[in-house]
């Protein structure tokens, strides 16, 4: 809940004194539960256990920063093509799964799998948006449209 007053007032611009100590409060609650961890049995602890920790270390020196849109506009034409993402990452997820069924236990091999598929499904959607799709719009497009013609 804090985590979403904090996210809703960033996204606002407004009260950034509350927003600070939001921040801080998230972070703090964030890493000490990360240190909790630390507490228990080391054979409770999962490897994936460990991917919180660069995040954690990358916020704490950011946390006064003002948050900023622009990013977030940035990444905006994301959203258009967003879905073919998922449509192309999912059988290369499944088909590197299937190539590879042992290599999925520990943080490393995670990390691996996950860069080895954003690099799959950036490949394969570079060349569904530059060759296939001009390709069939140039083989199945009219040659001239009516709607286009003047009167």
């Amino acid at each position: 809940m804090v985590a979403a007053l904090w996210l809703v007032l960033a996204l606002a611009g407004r009260a950034p004194a509350l927003q600070r100590r939001l921040a801080l409060i998230c972070l703090s609650l964030a890493t000490g539960t990360w240190l909790m961890l630390l507490g228990y049995d080391a054979a409770a602890r999962r490897p994936t256990d460990w991917v919180a920790l660069p995040l954690l270390l990358l916020a704490w020196p950011v946390v006064h920063r003002p948050f900023s849109l622009t990013p977030l506009h940035r990444l905006a034409p994301l959203g258009q093509i967003s879905f073919a993402v998922y449509l192309v990452s999912s059988p290369l997820l499944f088909w590197l799964a299937r190539q590879a069924p042992s290599f999925s236990s520990t943080a490393a091999t995670f990390t691996a799998r996950f860069l080895i598929l954003r690099a799959l499904t950036t490949l394969a959607a570079w060349w569904l948006e530059r060759r296939l799709i001009p390709a069939l719009t140039s083989r199945f497009a009219p040659s001239s449209c009516p709607a286009s013609r003047s009167s």
